[in-house]
């Protein structure tokens, strides 16, 4: 099977903007970057989890898709897919050709 047929999800990518306050501070807001861009999601195994969550940072899943088109997708970006958020934590481009994203999936309310 191709890499493209491989694909079996539909997932949004937003991206935070930061407008200041009138009390000095920043309020981020998402904002869609990208819809429903072929994806596949796969939950990693315990043994990826324990040793993501030993080096300081979670991963609760991985999603493989083609680069997009006109869109940087990087570290603090996120990812929606079947409506559950995700944080993207590192974006490997894997030679130009399509990314292997690490994610951590929120809460809701995150």
């Amino acid at each position: 099977m191709s890499f493209d047929g491989r694909m079996n999800k539909l997932a949004s990518l937003y991206q935070a903007t930061v407008t200041a306050s009138a009390m000095g501070g920043g309020a981020r807001e998402w904002t869609l970057a990208l819809l429903l861009h072929p994806c596949r999601l796969d939950a990693v195994s315990a043994t990826e989890r324990a040793m993501s969550g030993s080096t300081g940072v979670a991963v609760t899943h991985r999603m493989y898709c083609r680069n997009p088109v006109g869109v940087t997708v990087s570290e603090k970006d996120r990812w929606q897919v079947a409506g559950i958020m995700y944080e993207v934590v590192f974006v490997n481009d894997v030679q130009g050709d399509h990314m292997e994203i690490d994610l951590l999936e929120l809460r809701r309310g995150s």
